[in-house]
């Protein structure tokens, strides 16, 4: 990616953000994550993936179980603008956008 995505936040659609501290080294995304849920409360995860050009693929394992898959693209203003599913339920998505 050509932006720089070491401490940086996702807006989702569903009105969740989370605070993400990750490294980029080569094309491989590795992080931690945290989301503040109003309804199940903290949530800590890991994040793994990948980045190739413009693009990113990348999932997050959060330690209730759950696995959230996100794909995004940056777009003209250097933000991933993207989609996410739970992988247990892919057709219930929701759109992000990071800061």
């Amino acid at each position: 990616m050509s932006t720089d995505f070491t401490n940086w936040q996702i807006f989702q659609s569903n009105e969740d953000t989370l605070f993400i501290q990750s490294t980029l080294e080569g094309d491989e995304l590795t992080g931690t994550v945290i989301n503040e849920d109003e309804d199940v409360g903290l949530l800590n995860g890991i994040v793994t993936g990948t980045s190739f050009g413009s693009f990113a693929d990348f999932k997050i394992s959060w330690d209730d179980g759950s696995v959230g898959s996100y794909l995004g693209m940056l777009d003209h203003d250097i933000r991933l603008v993207g989609i996410t599913f739970s992988v247990d339920d892919p057709v219930t998505q929701a759109t992000w956008v990071s800061s």
